[in-house]
């Protein structure tokens, strides 16, 4: 044990003697080597700040696209999603079942009922197609921000039943303003068309463009007398989990228990897959952007370590004809490698993470952006999250990325030939 000891000793000071010498090799060119720390710093700095930005993007556009329409688990009869047929309801008995199966789950948040169908909304000048939605305003709020998105007017109340609140854009295609009155033309529960009346509460600006263009909301008493449903009955029950990431599993868990009785259980991502593709698809993006960034950052190590070895070609040289072992001088310049690595990675870090910090607070403006932002349902501000995952992937490549590309600058400054390299030294 003692031998031991005294062996790890004595290759800890060779690490840090190779340290010590690698740091004095590389303050003969301040300039160079805080240029190179700074392209580290900022191609790390900058891959961060754009994660952060992507994944600050992503949550408010999943979270405003479940907390407005789909929820995170959204359970009704089997082919109602792609059909909104009115005669696909579920009766008191079986919401009695699910809402008994969902409570009994630990990762459940919330419940609510909904009524959906497709239908015509229509006033004396102008006519849309429009996706009309029964709600119960008091559960709404807990499963939805529904409310939050009533940026003109006022949200539904309990016994507001010739009320409705419509998507903004919707609006602006029927030429309404608040307390106007539109008609709405549905087919009913029994497949007669039916008709009823209502006066705008409210208008919704979700971020979405779809939700913001063809949406309306009504009561769940005014949505269950316009289509003639049975007391009690709804289309679907949209649930909501305490972290999304519990969703897969909880819908897994229903799935198993509801799909035999007639049912389907729908995630979010089932229900709206043009988010999942389009998150899928900035991801795909932002890996390439990533790792053109790193080549570049390689590069310019590699170039900085080079220039290094090309100017101490004399030097390491007369250190051979001198004794010094190839393997030492390989260690040393891998070791300089290593040191602008890891002080560029440290402020890489400090910069990308102050960045985020900054921003998480202050938000990034994208009044600018209106089309983008309708399209991918993101509000006026972003706000960046720093993601640990992807900070983690990144340090890790960068710096192996790093000690990859001084293979050459060492083998080159390890297997000169001393005679020819005092020479080369010497003109």
């Amino acid at each position: 044990y003692r031998r031991q000891g005294i062996l790890t000793s004595t290759f800890m000071k060779k690490i840090l003697l190779f340290l010590k010498i690698a740091l004095r090799n590389l303050l003969r060119n301040k300039v160079r080597a805080l240029i190179t720390i700074l392209m580290i710093a900022s191609g790390l700095g900058g891959i961060m700040f754009l994660r952060g930005f992507t994944d600050g993007a992503y949550q408010q556009a999943i979270e405003n696209f479940t907390s407005t329409y789909t929820g995170h688990i959204q359970i009704s009869r089997k082919g109602f999603s792609q059909t909104m047929d009115p005669g696909l309801l579920i009766t008191p008995r079986e919401i009695e079942g699910i809402t008994a199966d969902l409570k009994g789950r630990a990762n459940l948040k919330s419940v609510s009922s909904r009524i959906f169908t497709q239908g015509l909304a229509s006033t004396a000048t102008a006519s849309q197609g429009i996706i009309l939605s029964g709600i119960s305003p008091a559960d709404e709020l807990k499963v939805s921000r529904l409310k939050d998105f009533v940026k003109e007017g006022h949200f539904l109340n309990e016994g507001d039943e010739g009320a409705i609140i419509l998507g903004k854009e919707l609006a602006e295609i029927l030429k309404v303003s608040l307390g106007d009155k539109i008609v709405v033309f549905t087919q009913s529960y029994y497949g007669s068309l039916e008709a009823a009346s209502f006066r705008i509460k409210g208008f919704i600006e979700s971020g979405g463009r779809d939700i913001d263009r063809y949406s309306g909301f009504i009561t769940l008493d005014a949505a269950r007398k316009l289509l003639n449903y049975p007391e009690g009955a709804v289309s679907s029950l949209i649930a909501i989990s305490r972290d999304i990431k519990y969703v897969p599993a909880m819908a897994e868990g229903l799935k198993k228990n509801l799909e035999p009785g007639g049912l389907e259980v729908k995630t979010w991502d089932e229900l709206g897959p043009e988010m999942k593709d389009w998150i899928s698809f900035y991801d795909a993006i932002i890996e390439i952007i990533m790792i053109v960034l790193l080549i570049v950052v390689a590069v310019g190590i590699m170039n900085t370590v080079l220039m290094g070895v090309i100017e101490r070609t004399y030097e390491f040289g007369l250190m051979q004809a001198l004794g010094t072992r190839r393997s030492q001088i390989v260690g040393m310049v891998f070791s300089e490698a290593f040191i602008l690595a890891i002080l560029g990675i440290l402020a890489g870090i400090i910069l990308g993470s102050l960045s985020i910090k900054y921003f998480h607070s202050a938000g990034i403006n994208l009044s600018w952006y209106a089309q983008v932002r309708t399209q991918f349902y993101l509000g006026q501000y972003v706000y960046p999250v720093l993601s640990w995952k992807f900070f983690l992937k990144t340090t890790a490549f960068l710096f192996l990325d790093t000690l990859v590309v001084s293979i050459y600058p060492a083998y080159k400054a390890g297997f000169l030939e001393p005679i020819q390299a005092i020479r080369y030294g010497q003109r």
